[in-house]
């Protein structure tokens, strides 16, 4: 038996029926393609496209998309899931029956899962979750990239129908030429997520990425709101560097001519206490999550106010095509070009052994981030008298190509992404994440290893791509100048630690460190001890409702 629980309503077409959500970018290329089909939204055309083909042809769809079809007759259902899985889709498996939903919340009404242990001592050891875990055993999320079948048989059959290492690297791409195919694909990416007559909006920090979507959408006259977050009076006595990045937004905004009264500045989250925040954060996550987007939610409320109906997001672009490019060089260590290796040394010798050394280091560990590896270890949280399983990667390969698109397609990118729309969904928003489009992220596959070289600076392939959109200043800003995006996360977390100090962790479990008595903590040791605090508080109020 199937049972399906989404938000949004069901499209049939025949005997199919589809549930969840589809929203497509090349809609007018199926057209062309299959002027037979008279589709009048772009669920409707799609159930056309796999009921005509069959569910291989789920490849020739470019959208953001998480669906269930169910055939009637054949008592068969389908699950798709786009490339990058921005859209969210769970099922779970229980008593001989399926459940499928675009929430953990309403599978949790329907089953009445058990906590998944591993899951929490995973993010309590900081370590990155497998793409399809929650924290409840029973709840799965629909991998990204794949499509599946569950017949008579009641088994689920699942293929993957894209892979972006399948990409070739084409080696006589100039960098010229990079800059400019990079510049056209991003605008590409941009506009055709925005459909006609719809009210459009962009985040905009002040960082590359979202200044970036922000001067294309103006160019376009696309762009009816901006919104950032901000330090105030208040929020400031917490801040470390007493520093949020209005300067550069407003930089980017007299350059690029965005007025004044378009652009909202949101200075502390609408929440009315901390306690507020974690119940709508068990609402709309329907548990505990390690990548919760709930800062996010106070721009979507301002943004339904104003009647936008789609925002634009800068994410994954650090994860891509804005991507730091620190590790350049890793490829010719990992495919043994001692050509080019004894002519560094020769021309560089200092330099070149120490690219040798940090390359020694990451291929012996099997691990990128070996050099926050001490902090990542300072924060973990669970007792150390438990034992967990390391999740390590299969696949490692200590070479940059493999750093990138790893980046790009591992679980933290569906993971925010999905909880980004989730909370738009609330609100009858849409994410659109143009730096995510599979064009852009392909053509950045194609891109030799030394076209992410960094200049004076790091993200020099992306500052380069910047140059015509956006001032000098900005273009050539740090990275890291110790400002937030979330300007006020310092405070927010300062309050946060004060509600778990009055609400002491139960620790039902007993799967974590003990928690301090101690009046005020520093930001970091802030950040570890309410994350152990929101766990707690999630496991602890799941194990009261199920008394």
């Amino acid at each position: 038996m199937f049972l399906f629980y989404f938000q949004s309503e069901s499209y049939k077409y025949q005997d199919f029926t589809l549930f969840g959500e589809v929203r497509l970018f090349n809609r007018s290329e199926l057209l062309q393609s299959y002027p037979s089909f008279t589709a009048f939204n772009d669920y409707e055309l799609v159930l056309m496209l796999l009921a005509n083909e069959g569910p291989e042809s789920i490849r020739k769809i470019d959208g953001d998309f998480a669906f269930v079809v169910f055939h009637e007759e054949l008592k068969t259902v389908w699950l798709f899931k786009d490339r990058l899985g921005t859209k969210a889709l769970f099922y779970a498996k229980k008593n001989g029956k399926f459940y499928f939903s675009d929430s953990v919340d309403a599978l949790k009404k329907q089953i009445g899962p058990s906590l998944n242990l591993e899951y929490f001592k995973w993010v309590a050891t900081q370590q990155e979750l497998p793409v399809e875990a929650t924290c409840f055993q029973e709840i799965k999320r629909f991998p990204p990239a794949h499509f599946a079948q569950i017949g008579a048989d009641q088994e689920m059959h699942v293929k993957r129908y894209w892979n972006l290492f399948d990409v070739s690297v084409d080696h006589s791409i100039q960098r010229a030429d990079a800059v400019k195919k990079s510049r056209e694909l991003i605008e590409k990416a941009i506009l055709k997520r925005i459909k006609p007559g719809e009210r459009v909006a962009c985040q905009l920090s002040g960082g590359l990425d979202s200044s970036l979507l922000a001067a294309i959408l103006h160019k376009h006259n696309r762009l009816d709101a901006s919104y950032s977050l901000v330090l105030n009076e208040e929020t400031r006595k917490f801040s470390e560097k007493g520093i949020d990045e209005q300067n550069a937004q407003q930089q980017v905004m007299d350059f690029v001519g965005i007025k004044p009264e378009h652009h909202v500045k949101i200075e502390g989250f609408h929440y009315q206490n901390v306690e507020a925040c974690l119940e709508r954060r068990n609402e709309i996550m329907g548990g505990y999550a390690q990548t919760d987007c709930y800062w996010q939610e106070s721009i979507f409320k301002k943004a339904q106010e104003k009647n936008i109906q789609i925002i634009f997001s800068g994410f994954p672009g650090d994860e891509g095509i804005s991507a730091n490019g620190g590790k350049w060089f890793f490829d010719y260590f990992y495919e043994k070009n001692y050509i080019w290796i004894f002519n560094q040394l020769f021309k560089y010798p200092l330099a070149t052994l120490k690219m040798a050394y940090r390359y020694l280091q990451v291929a012996r560990s099997q691990n990128f981030y070996i050099s926050i590896q001490k902090l990542l270890n300072s924060r973990n949280i669970l007792r150390s008298d438990l034992s967990f399983t390391p999740l390590k990667d299969p696949e490692f390969k200590a070479s940059f190509r493999y750093f990138l698109l790893s980046r790009i397609i591992r679980a933290h990118t569906c993971h925010r992404t999905e909880s980004e729309n989730l909370y738009a969904k609330a609100y009858q928003l849409q994410m659109a994440f143009p730096m995510a489009d599979k064009e852009l992220i392909e053509y950045l596959a194609s891109l030799p290893a030394e076209l992410f070289q960094p200049g004076k600076k790091g993200r020099q392939f992306f500052r380069d791509i910047c140059q015509p959109y956006l001032p000098e200043s900005v273009v050539n800003q740090t990275k890291r100048n110790g400002a937030f995006t979330l300007a006020f996360v310092e405070y927010w977390k300062a309050k946060e630690y004060q509600f778990f100090q009055e609400n002491l962790p139960k620790d039902d479990l007993n799967l974590f460190i003990e928690f301090p008595k101690d009046k005020h903590l520093d930001f970091e040791d802030s950040l570890k001890y309410t994350m152990l605090g929101e766990m707690d508080y999630f496991i602890h109020k799941h194990l009261k409702a199920n008394e």
